[in-house]
């Protein structure tokens, strides 16, 4: 056998880094759409998180969290729609908002989780409903049988409100 030349190291250095930078890509959007953070630690941690990553990148965007869901147990679907959600809505505030503040409340009102999001931004014009985004959250949340509300007015900012059934206990549940 022959040593590979100098040329072919070169070429499969520089793949296996591409292969890294892809993998590590895949981990991180993987990580996005579904953190472990949820099943491990719960909605209210991994909304923690999601905002406070979201506060580090967008530094001039005061952002306030009030999670009000105590000790309670939320069911695997509401709270990966309510992350999804909440994870659109911080997309969504940092690609088209220009705002400065975000207000965000996650809680549990009258056996339903709540989720209320508000920005001081540019809002959305007349002629515009919203993107694919904004369906997809939508779509997702009425899915459950929850409800979607986006109330917006040309610079006076968007609030979206989310409702969702909490999953009902069983009675071994409750035994």
């Amino acid at each position: 056998q022959t040593a590979p030349t100098e040329s072919v190291t070169n070429k499969l250095n520089g793949m296996t880094a591409l292969l890294d930078t892809s993998l590590g890509a895949v981990r991180r959007i993987s990580s996005d759409l579904r953190p472990t953070m949820l099943d491990d630690l719960g909605l209210n941690a991994a909304v923690e998180w999601l905002v406070e990553e979201f506060q580090k990148r967008h530094e001039n965007l005061a952002c306030t969290l009030v999670l009000d869901l105590g000790d309670r147990k939320i069911g695997k679907e509401p709270a990966i729609a309510a992350y999804r959600v909440v994870q659109e809505c911080l997309t969504n505030v940092a690609r088209h908002a220009d705002a400065d503040k975000l207000h965000l409340m996650l809680g549990v009102r009258d056996g339903r989780l709540v989720i209320s999001i508000q920005d001081n931004g540019r809002g959305l014009s007349p002629d515009k409903k919203g993107g694919f985004g904004l369906l997809g959250m939508r779509k997702r949340v009425q899915a459950l049988g929850g409800s979607f509300n986006l109330d917006s007015l040309p610079g006076e900012g968007v609030a979206v409100d989310v409702s969702l059934p909490l999953a009902r206990e069983t009675q071994e549940d409750s035994a």
